[in-house]
């Protein structure tokens, strides 16, 4: 019965230390598990923590010129539409001005065409006589030729 105790106590001590062998065990693999996630960790930190900042840094400047170009593209559209009104003003000068010419020429050919009908009338009676009341009334056609002459010389585009 002795033995048969001391063999139960020995049975129990084995299993005991089978049970604090694989514990042990279980402990170092956790131990080497946590070592080797430390290890990682270490080269993330050595290697990659780096590359992030760099690449965090380099976004930032990236939004910082995006902003900027943003802000010149507005600028731009600004500008755009001011020229845009600008050309708008221009065209509405430009046409106005063609208008307020067309008329001139309309007015200076009118005039032409009168003088031309005076002077052909004149010829026909004999306008070139000394008498001064017709004198006076030659010198106003010719007077009035000229400034029609004037008038459309004016008016012809000059050549760069």
């Amino acid at each position: 019965k002795e033995i048969e105790g001391i063999q139960k106590r020995l049975k129990e001590c084995f299993l005991l230390l089978e049970k604090e062998e694989s514990e042990k065990n279980r402990r170092d693999k956790e131990e080497q598990q946590l070592g080797d996630q430390q290890d990682v960790l270490e080269e993330i930190d050595r290697n990659y923590i780096p590359q992030i900042e760099d690449l965090t840094k380099l976004c930032s400047k990236a939004n910082q010129k995006i902003k900027k170009d943003a802000e010149r593209i507005e600028s731009l559209e600004r500008t755009v539409h001011k020229q845009k009104k600008i050309l708008e003003l221009c065209n509405q000068f430009v046409s106005s001005y063609q208008k307020r010419e067309q008329k001139l020429v309309n007015l200076v050919n009118g005039i032409d065409v009168y003088f031309e009908n005076e002077m052909k009338k004149e010829k026909e009676v004999g306008c070139f006589r000394l008498s001064s009341k017709k004198s006076s009334n030659n010198s106003k056609i010719l007077y009035y030729r000229d400034i029609v002459k004037e008038l459309q010389e004016l008016l012809v585009p000059e050549e760069d």
